[in-house]
């Protein structure tokens, strides 16, 4: 029998080795805690999570990948902590996959990093809730039971992080109405109902267009005079294209639904799901509503001034024809 533990009124360093010691309990858990030494990863549980993306929110953790630092906040309580470990995880795989990509207009889009940053929380959400599955299938433990009720995600008053249970729900709704079978379309509906946790989105979608002024839109500025840049040429080649937002959404989704197959998490999108999933995420519940509607057609009107002004520097760079001369008559010999 596993014993229970808990990480309040503990130290970090306390709370750090329980974890670890609950989470290599589950084949899953331990393939996890392997593929984070692989790549390098830390794991830091501490009090003083730095701010994701320059959002500035209160959080249970936040991967850092410039440090490779993986980071945990111990107040969360026993069993956030083991969700945030597992969302914070995937957030390594999916950025590990996204360093693969080409280089495209469309993620520097404002809707498209949008779109990208609430595809990654969902889906780091969706894991988190089958590996607490997973773990309470392995262990016996009364995790997935305690998460899939509203208290335990309000048990510290400083929290600021939003209801997961509903994700928890669906989860295990789904599970029972397949005939406790179908992991996959269990874990799809727990990334659909993070999509009806209006909490969630409206907090995601102001972090995203936050993280867009800090990262993407002062990458454009910092280019701007330097027309020599290699970003310079390759963004001003890109914008001329359209910005297939749904297309490197749909590949996106793909990739992020596929990883750690191989450890045995189920691919919850099958090829044929992938555009009716994107018009889900995009354009079905989860509208983007104020204040954020606001920031978002500001900094679309910016990115447009910004695709313009990279395409008339191209422009202005490129080689001049030599004015047409008439060949002058050869003198006669």
């Amino acid at each position: 029998m596993h014993e229970p533990y808990d990480s309040y009124n503990l130290t970090p360093a306390q709370a750090e080795r329980q974890l670890l010691a609950e989470v290599g309990k589950t084949a899953l858990g331990r393939a996890m805690l392997d593929y984070l030494e692989r790549q390098g990863v830390e794991i830091v549980v501490t009090e003083d999570v730095p701010p994701v993306m320059g959002a500035g929110i209160v959080a249970g953790g936040g991967y850092m990948p410039a440090g490779k630092k993986l980071y945990l906040d111990p107040r969360a309580g026993a069993d956030r902590l083991l969700h945030f470990f597992a969302h914070e995880t995937r957030h390594v795989a999916q950025m590990e996959t996204e360093m693969q990509r080409n280089f495209s207009a469309a993620a520097f889009e404002p809707r498209g990093h949008l779109f990208a940053v609430r595809l990654m929380e969902m889906d780091a959400d969706a894991f988190a809730v089958y590996f607490i599955y997973n773990h309470a299938r392995e262990t016996g433990s009364k995790v997935f039971d305690n998460l899939s009720k509203n208290t335990s995600w309000r048990e510290t008053p400083d929290s600021l992080e939003a209801d997961r249970a509903p994700l928890y729900n669906a989860f295990y709704a789904a599970w029972v109405q397949s005939g406790r079978a179908d992991e996959a379309g269990a874990m799809k509906a727990a990334a659909l109902a993070w999509l009806d946790n209006e909490q969630l989105v409206e907090a995601y979608n102001e972090s995203a267009l936050l993280g867009w002024r800090k990262g993407a839109w002062q990458g454009l500025l910092n280019h701007a005079d330097n027309p020599q840049s290699p970003f310079a040429a390759a963004f001003a080649e890109a914008v001329r294209a359209p910005h297939d937002v749904a297309g490197l959404f749909m590949d996106r989704a793909a990739d992020f639904s596929g990883l750690f197959s191989g450890i045995g998490v189920p691919d919850y999108l099958d090829e044929d799901d992938l555009a009716g999933f994107a018009v889900q995420v995009m354009d079905g519940q989860a509208k983007v509503a104020e204040p954020a509607l606001t920031a978002l057609r500001s900094a679309i009107d910016d990115f447009a001034t910004a695709a313009a002004h990279y395409t008339g520097m191209a422009d202005a760079q490129k080689p001049r024809k030599a004015p047409f001369r008439k060949a002058s008559p050869r003198a006669a010999a």
